[in-house]
């Protein structure tokens, strides 16, 4: 087996499955597929108990169009696989072995990508691990290039921005792209809120170039935000943005009702119903109401997160921009990408200021909710589906919206 360089983030080098040890399991709410590898092996199983069961409970998915989920285990009434043992660990791996589990059971929660021929190795905050060595870090966070032997592995994306005569603008400039939005965020002379705005601005005027037919005028672009990100030049603009209250509410409960309809996880419907409660935003509650709670919980929020705890946020953001390859979508649309980091870093604002209203948070209790609402919210594609067309019909797809639902 040949050496590959792999791309990671420095965390990486701490990161190790604590297994039946961990606060939640990864094999408990959501969809586990099967790539047609592992799904014919289970079809060979000698145990005859295990066989029967694997008969059972892994179904062909006929409605994926890969082999990477060529099907899927069926989970039981309560949503947990039916292989994850009393001891939370798994019988497939016992019985079999790890060559015989599926690619996203080996790799969970490992998110690889390859970029001019380089693999990309990441993680996903769904996993409590994950997330606490990710999150609970003041440093920049910071990428190694390292030597590993070939392993088990799904690319999530491809990028090849050395192609001659690219017609994909945002792949043609995807390192540019890439290095000035991390290096918004990771501006800490500017607030959170702050980076996310300058973040929108460059966002926008990317995608009006691309769309008058100047997408090669990104580099000058990329460059003009370089220089100002190294001063306070957008203080001015960013203390002149309103605060609407009665907007950013009404924004936030269309957003998170889009989820609680068909949400499953107890833990985050948990958490969303006790921040609303937190800022007075139940049914019957005036505007009036709502606002009075709102500021009050917003000014503990300032106190913990924006004074002490910024770098949590900082840092989901990055992991963000990273794993998920930004700014590259199916749509060749930055700015719709933009809208997605915004509208989970507002849900996990709004969230963490209706839940400081009675109390203030710790660190962990922050992190605890990352994790749980990167759980319920971002591996649910159909979410992301009906979030961007909820945002096309209501025409919010705005910088003008955006700013508002960051702001306050």
């Amino acid at each position: 087996m040949s050496k590959k360089i792999i791309l990671t983030p420095s965390y990486m080098k701490k990161f190790k499955c604590i297994g039946g040890e961990c606060t939640d399991s990864c094999c408990i709410g959501w969809k586990v597929s099967i790539d047609k590898k592992s799904y014919q092996s289970y079809r060979s199983c000698k145990d005859k108990k295990l066989k029967e069961k694997l008969d059972e409970c892994v179904k062909r998915d006929r409605k994926s169009v890969n082999d990477g989920a060529y099907a899927k285990i069926v989970l039981n009434e309560e949503k947990r696989c039916p292989f994850l043992n009393k001891e939370n660990l798994c019988d497939v791996y016992l019985n079999m072995g790890e060559k015989y589990m599926s690619h996203v059971c080996t790799t969970y929660p490992r998110i690889y990508n390859e970029v001019n021929g380089v693999l990309e190795k990441s993680l996903t905050l769904s996993c409590p691990e994950a997330a606490r060595i990710i999150l609970d870090n003041e440093d920049f966070m910071s990428f190694d290039e390292v030597f590993y032997k070939n392993e088990k592995f799904i690319k999530q994306m491809t990028v090849n921005s050395n192609k001659n005569n690219i017609s994909n603008y945002l792949e043609k400039y995807f390192w540019e792209l890439r290095i000035i939005a991390i290096s918004i965020i990771q501006s800490r002379i500017y607030s959170i809120d702050e980076r996310m705005v300058v973040l929108g601005l460059l966002c926008d005027e990317v995608n009006n170039a691309m769309k008058s037919g100047k997408g090669n005028d990104i580099p000058i672009i990329v460059e003009k935000y370089t220089s100002r990100i190294a001063s306070d030049i957008y203080k001015e603009y960013l203390k002149n943005i309103p605060l609407n209250i009665d907007l950013k509410v009404k924004l936030i409960r269309s957003i998170e009702g889009l989820k609680l309809i068909k949400c499953s996880n107890s833990k985050f419907l948990d958490f969303i119903a006790k921040s609303l409660f937190g800022i007075g935003c139940v049914s019957d509650a005036s505007n009036e109401d709502i606002k009075d709670k709102y500021n009050i919980a917003k000014e503990k929020y300032d106190n913990i997160l924006e004074n002490k705890y910024s770098y949590i946020l900082e840092n989901y953001l990055v992991n963000h921009l990273f794993k998920n390859s930004f700014p590259l979508n199916k749509r060749n649309n930055i700015f719709e990408e933009y809208i997605l980091l915004c509208v989970y870093y507002s849900i996990i604002k709004f969230s963490l200021i209706g839940l400081s209203s009675e109390k203030e948070l710790t660190k962990e209790e922050i992190i605890e909710f990352i994790q749980v609402f990167s759980k319920a919210v971002e591996h649910d594609k159909d979410y992301i589906k009906d979030l961007n067309k909820r945002f096309k019909e209501d025409d919010l797809n705005t910088m003008a919206y955006m700013a508002i639902l960051i702001k306050g």
